[in-house]
């Protein structure tokens, strides 16, 4: 939670977890300081996370925020300018009916050095 603390702060959000000890945590009168620890953390947004718990068969993307990317360095091939000119961009259009539907960004012609790309709207 530290990672996406400013996100967080001041905002009402759930935590969909598979993780039923983590529903009552706060409500634990404990000495194990692994649980100690689980209840500083998350009493700081005590009155604005609502904890959700799902079965681990219904919970698809499970421990996704925990997957954080590869730092910015030379060895992630992500922070290659060249690859990066190669990877296609898109944009989502969501119609009235919630009907989603991507489309593929051109970049402007004479566009600058800096990736810059525009979608021009339908």
């Amino acid at each position: 939670m530290a990672k996406i603390h400013s996100y967080l702060e001041g905002a009402v959000f759930e935590v969909y977890t598979d993780c039923m000890a983590l529903k009552s945590v706060l409500k634990m009168k404990t000495t194990n300081r692994h649980m100690l620890r689980w209840q500083t953390a998350i009493r700081e947004f005590r009155g604005n996370m609502i904890i959700i718990y799902k079965e681990v068969k219904s919970h698809s993307n499970a421990d996704g925020l925990s997957r954080w990317p590869l730092d910015n360095s030379k060895s992630n091939p992500a922070c290659d300018p060249e690859v990066v000119a190669k990877i296609p961009i898109y944009f989502m259009e969501i119609d009235r009916k919630k009907n989603f539907r991507f489309s593929e960004c051109a970049p402007e012609s004479g566009a600058s050095d800096s990736g810059n790309t525009s979608a021009e709207g339908s």
